[in-house]
């Protein structure tokens, strides 16, 4: 049970994407490696061509990290996901979820409940320690 009085911490459990996951549009995703960003000439890459394959043995693209810190009551007014991908390109902070995946966030108690008032402004605005980060 959620308690509305107490700080929480909700995070993503940690997931990495196979490059190959982007198939035709594996020159958005490899457009992020920095090995490929410093090559002086522009490679025209193919989904199933040599450096393709290279890379996604030793690469893994990391998927939308999450961390939030917040009080109970602000958590059950829910919370803002990162953007979904939507074929325009990569970055750190998208969340890709292909066919059948899912993304796990979870929850821990980080604070002991507030003595005294309670922790929220009546504006219902959170306090000035709250982080979300």
């Amino acid at each position: 049970e959620l308690d509305e009085e107490r700080e929480y911490e909700v995070y993503t459990v940690p997931q990495t994407l196979s490059i190959r996951t982007f198939g035709a549009l594996i020159k958005h995703g490899l457009q992020s490696l920095p090995v490929l960003r410093s090559l002086p000439v522009k490679l025209e890459l193919h989904p199933d061509g040599f450096i393709v394959r290279l890379a996604n043995r030793r690469f893994r693209l990391p998927n939308a990290v999450e961390r939030y810190r917040a009080f109970g009551d602000l958590l059950r007014r829910g919370i803002r996901i990162r953007e979904q991908f939507m074929g325009t390109g990569y970055n750190p902070r998208i969340r890709l979820v292909p066919d059948f995946g899912s993304t796990l966030y979870l929850a821990t108690q980080t604070g002991a409940a507030p003595q005294g008032s309670s922790h929220t402004t009546n504006a219902g605005q959170p306090p000035q320690d709250f982080s979300c980060r």
